[in-house]
């Protein structure tokens, strides 16, 4: 099952990542977007239950941001379309 974080929860991983490691994140999702067209959300979702190990919660935080970034991509795109 997927989980989804509230606005704080990102606001709080912003908060304390740096700059670089943010556009990193969009980047991940762009690359996503174009290699997976349509498909990129589910490829997100699938590679973050894969993501699910308890010991990791930084590494599922960070691909949950990736997946919701790909959300905000597509989102852009159809509204371009």
């Amino acid at each position: 099952m997927n989980r989804c974080y509230a606005a704080e929860d990102w606001a709080a991983l912003r908060a304390r990542m740096e700059e670089p490691v943010e556009l990193d994140i969009w980047r991940a999702a762009n690359l996503l977007v174009h290699q997976f067209g349509d498909e990129a959300e589910t490829f997100a979702a699938h590679w973050l239950d894969l993501a699910l190990d308890p010991g990791d919660p930084d590494g599922h935080f960070v691909r949950s941001w990736i997946k919701q970034a790909v959300v905000e991509l597509q989102a852009l795109e159809e509204t371009r379309h």
